[in-house]
């Protein structure tokens, strides 16, 4: 299976998520397996006080683009703070 992105893209899952960060593109640490790739992506992403990671699919994840889109913010409790890249 052929990569879409590299470590450093920034995405989004196509069906709306934060803005992410793509951390890593293997899975685990085992260094024999640095060049294999199943297909999914470690994804990392902030709120004010937290960081989350997450492992994605490729297929769920598409390229953010700032360019000819709005940002959204919402406010999620008192202090979580998601963003939303849409048309």
């Amino acid at each position: 299976m052929e990569r879409k992105f590299k470590i450093g893209d920034q995405v989004v899952l196509k069906t709306g998520s934060p803005l992410m960060t793509i951390i890593n593109d293997r899975m685990g640490d085992d260094p024999e397996r640095a060049y294999y790739f199943d297909g999914t992506y470690r994804c990392a992403w902030f709120t004010e006080t937290n960081e989350y990671r997450e492992i994605f699919t490729q297929e769920a994840l598409k390229l953010a683009s700032r360019m000819g889109k709005k940002l959204t913010l919402t406010y999620v409790g008192r202090t979580e703070l998601t963003t939303k890249y849409g048309s």
